[in-house]
């Protein structure tokens, strides 16, 4: 099972801020949620993936799924071009 759903792509877009979500420690530098990890003035063709886990709680007669949870797992985000704010 492919576990990648596209949730669309875009042409241009202009004044991006990417945001973390949660307390994130990369390289020895730390964000705190909601705080910006990247501005960007413009970013041409962009696209957003999201990578998902799939599970059911199966059980019974021939073995059928009766609960089924997902969970994002990663969210890929890609650009050709992309202006970094000076900010």
């Amino acid at each position: 099972m492919d576990n990648t759903v596209n949730l669309g792509s875009f042409k241009v877009l202009e004044n991006v801020h990417l945001k973390a979500t949660y307390d994130i420690e990369a390289n020895g530098i730390s964000f705190k949620t909601g705080e910006s990890i990247a501005v960007f003035d413009k970013i041409q063709i962009s696209n957003f993936n999201e990578i998902k886990d799939y599970v059911a709680a199966r059980g019974g007669y021939d073995n059928r799924g009766h609960v089924y949870w997902e969970t994002t797992r990663a969210m890929q985000f890609t650009f050709t071009q992309g202006v970094f704010s000076e900010i």
